[in-house]
């Protein structure tokens, strides 16, 4: 296996070029995206590979920036989405996990839950906590026995019930054109 700044055989050596003269760029599209100040550079350096890596997904006719910011942001949420799955064993990385909760956060949370418990209903409640959570809704449809439709539906009933009770504007929710 090859160190990773060997260039690939076939990458263009203008292309490393390239986007070593984005950093600047990289480094503040990643501030918008990580806000752990300890995470920042691993993920400018996740997207320095990313874009490395997948150099020929690149068009030409494309805008170079655009694609660079469109990587900084799949590598911040490929991040935060993993973080805290993995066991750090160094002080470097343990800042990069996520931070125990103090406890006026779970208060905090504990009655953000009852209200849309009460607001929404305990079945609509659960379809939106699991979807925050990051769970898909073809899961979450098939522990509560309903299909797909029908866990966006739960979910945008209680998100206009909230909307309503707190006066304001429900976002709209719109349907891909199939």
């Amino acid at each position: 296996m090859s160190p990773a700044n060997d260039t690939h055989p076939t990458r263009p050596a203008t292309f490393d070029e390239r986007v070593l003269a984005y950093m600047p760029l990289i480094r503040s599209s990643v501030r918008r995206y990580e806000f752990d100040p300890n995470c920042r550079e691993d993920v400018v350096q996740d997207t320095v590979a990313a874009a490395l890596h997948r150099w020929q997904s690149f068009r030409e006719d494309g805008c170079f920036s655009t694609w660079l910011r469109l990587l900084a942001r799949e590598m911040a949420g490929f991040r935060r989405r993993h973080e805290g799955r993995d066991i750090h064993t160094d002080e470097r990385s343990a800042g990069c996990g996520n931070t125990r909760p103090e406890q006026e956060d779970m208060v905090m949370l504990g009655d953000a839950v009852e209200t849309i418990v009460r607001v929404a209903g305990e079945d609509a409640a659960d379809c939106i906590l699991r979807t925050a959570i990051g769970e898909s809704q073809e899961e979450i449809g098939a522990r509560h026995g309903i299909k797909k439709a029908g866990v966006s539906m739960r979910i945008s009933r209680a998100r206009q019930m909230l909307a309503a009770r707190f006066n304001r504007n429900p976002p709209v929710l719109r349907r891909k054109a199939a």
